[in-house]
This record gives C-alpha cells, sequence and structure tokens, in this order.
C-alpha cells in the first residue's frame, strides 16, 4: 500500500481478530481512528468501504484476481459468505447442483460412496483455502458426483448457478482446466486401485535428489511455511523461510499423481533441467535446490515478491509511469522489453525455446 491508502477496517467491521501482518517498508506516518471514533465518524463512508473490503477479499482468490474491479464489484454483490460446523455436509453427492464455493477459511474433504457397499466412503481428495468446488455440476448440468464434508469450521464464498454463468464466463477456461486435472487424479487413482501400472511409486523422478547443481543443502523439514503464494495445475506455491539462516524463498510443491495423469513427467524434469542450466541469467527465476518425497516433489526457488507484469498492466496503473493513452511510457516499455529480450538472448544461445511469453507470466 502507498500514500492515501488505508487499512485495518476489516477487524472493526466484522468485530473480528487482524487477518493480516501490515509491516513499515520506509518510513511510514498513518493517521488512526479507535474504534468508537470509526464508528461514530465514518457514517455513509462504511457502505463503501464494506464494498471495498469484499472485493479486497474476492482479489485474495488466485481464481478470481484476474477480474476486473467492476465485475469484482458485480460478483461481491451477488457472492454470501457462508459458515459451516465441522462434519457438515456443503454439497451431497447426487443432488442437483446449484451453487459454487470457494473455501476462504478452513478445510473440507471429498467424499465418494462405495459402489459395491453404499454404506463405506472414501476420501479422494482434500481442499483448502483459495480452492473451490461444486463447479463440474454447474458447467456440465449433472448432479454432484461427491460428498463435500466441512473438517472443522469452514468459511466459504457461495455463488448461485446464474451468477456463475454470467459473472465467471471469462474464467471458464482456468475451471475447466482445473476440473480436468482432478478428474485425470482420480482416474489415476482408480486404475491404480485396478491393479494398473500407474502407481505415484513408479514416478520415475529420480533427478529430484540433490545433485553437483544445487546451490543449498537444506533439508526440508528445516523450511517452515509461511503461506500459500500461489496455486496451480499440480500443486501450490509456498512462501517458506529456513530455519537455520532465516532465508526466505519459494518453494514450488507439486503432487506426482496429478504430474502422472497428465503426463508432464518428461516436461517436469526438463523444468528442473533448464533452471539450472539457466543459474547464470539474472533474468531467469533462480532454482536453488530440488527435493523428492513418496508422493510430492518439490523446487526451491527465489522469492520474487513485486507480482506478474499483468498486475502491473491491468491493476497497479499508478505503480509504473504511463503515456497520455493510457500505457506505459517510452522508457517502462523499454525497460521491460529489454529484460525480455536479454532473457531469450541467454535462452536462445543454450539452444532452448519459451513458447509462453505474457504478462502473467513475466515477474
Amino acid at each position: 500500500m502507498k500514500e492515501g491508502d488505508y487499512f485495518g477496517e476489516m477487524a472493526l467491521m466484522l468485530n473480528e481478530k487482524r487477518h493480516a501482518n501490515c509491516i513499515a517498508m520506509t518510513f511510514v506516518k498513518c493517521l488512526s481512528l479507535n474504534w468508537a471514533k470509526f464508528d461514530m465518524l465514518m457514517g455513509q463512508a462504511r457502505h463503501l468501504m464494506a464494498k471495498r473490503m469484499r472485493v479486497r477479499i474476492l482479489q485474495s482468490v488466485p481464481l478470481l484476481a484476474k477480474l476486473s474491479e467492476s465485475k469484482l464489484l458485480e460478483l461481491s454483490s451477488v457472492m454470501k459468505v457462508q459458515s459451516f460446523s465441522d462434519g457438515t455436509y456443503i454439497i451431497r453427492e447426487g443432488e442437483e447442483g446449484s451453487r459454487f464455493y470457494i473455501i476462504n477459511e478452513g478445510e473440507v474433504r471429498c467424499m465418494i460412496s462405495n459402489k459395491s457397499n453404499p454404506d463405506e466412503s472414501e476420501e479422494i481428495a482434500r481442499l483448502y483455502p483459495q480452492q473451490f468446488f461444486g463447479e463440474r455440476a454447474l458447467v456440465t448440468n449433472e448432479a454432484r458426483d461427491a460428498n463435500v464434508i466441512a473438517c472443522g469450521t469452514v468459511e466459504c464464498l457461495v455463488l448461485d448457478r446464474k451468477s456463475f454463468q454470467v459473472l465467471l464466463a471469462d474464467l471458464k477456461e482456468d475451471i475447466t482446466e482445473e476440473m480436468t486435472a482432478r478428474e485425470a487424479a482420480d482416474n489415476l487413482r482408480r486404475e491404480s486401485e485396478a491393479g494398473h501400472d500407474t502407481r505415484t511409486s513408479n514416478f520415475n523422478m529420480e533427478d529430484f535428489y540433490a545433485d553437483d547443481h544445487e546451490f543449498t543443502d537444506y533439508k526440508l523439514e528445516d523450511l517452515r511455511a509461511l503461506r500459500t503464494v500461489g496455486t496451480g495445475t499440480f500443486g501450490r506455491v509456498k512462501l517458506v523461510q529456513h530455519m537455520g539462516d532465516g532465508g526466505m524463498y519459494a518453494l514450488k510443491c507439486m503432487n506426482k499423481s496429478e504430474i502422472v495423469a497428465l503426463h508432464q513427467q518428461k516436461n517436469t524434469l526438463a523444468e528442473k533441467i533448464l533452471l539450472h542450466d539457466c543459474a547464470k541469467c539474472p533474468f531467469v527465476l533462480q532454482l536453488f535446490q530440488t527435493f523428492n518425497r513418496p508422493n510430492q516433489i518439490f523446487m526451491l526457488t527465489e522469492f520474487i515478491q513485486g507480482g506478474e507484469l499483468w498486475s502491473y498492466i491491468y491493476e497497479k496503473k499508478d505503480a509504473v509511469p504511463r503515456a497520455v493513452d493510457g500505457g506505459f511510457d517510452v522508457n517502462a516499455v523499454k525497460f521491460y522489453a529489454a529484460n525480455v529480450v536479454l532473457a531469450f538472448k541467454f535462452l536462445h544461445a543454450r539452444g532452448i525455446s519459451y513458447r509462453d511469453l505474457k504478462p502473467e507470466n513475466l515477474l
């Protein structure tokens, strides 16, 4: 945040504990109101602040972060907050789907009935904050194919079918991609149980053990996870701190089952090898170390906290100098273009072709 921005209102308006740390990055002077004066003086502004608060909450969800502020405002007016106690069935297998859920707090487990013994069920997945569920029935118009049960207290953002179809149309590709990945992982599990040779124990990734290219010599258990900073098809990226030297890193955690299900073993190994080959390039993400565990693989990389170039183009419009037509001014364009050209020069000199250049992939 910068001069003119405000914070701290959420805990006062919702009468809750603070949800985040706010840390001064330079010398900072703030104007402050205590709860009584805030409650007495804000008056009509409370309504505007409440709307802005809901937008902030939605912007923190990776799936929704790329929607425009106007679309998020519209979404916030129809998306409801609903809480569920431990053991509550949020979705029941076989019922008609009418709502889409994004987890705000807590976790849920997804269960399916045993076809041979309807009285028994098995857990197929666990979902955590910022992940979503309930989309399949809305996309395919089929009945719910699993039970979703609250583990402890769970708070969800809930959207009805009509609003889902209208307001999230721009995200249909992302939602379908996530849905496909989950189905692939579930099919892999079923094949494994049926005796087919697709078990993750056959996931040949021995190269993910430490080798001569590693730049750190950490133990995975010495990395303390602070928060999740991103989610993707195969897993999530966590901000971690080494408990010994205090170093801050990004840890990319990938599930082997998803990688195998989508036939991405070679691509994942290629990513690791290419990042090692690019270790001397300041314009390519630095890979420090990799870890291999029975069900997951991990990549420890530098933590780049500036965000994506996409957000500076479309959201943080005051962060980069602008030309009269709204685009970046010439000096900014030259700076970002030069970074990309120099990265490509390094890659091309090593026979590497990068084919996914877009603002979302530039940090």
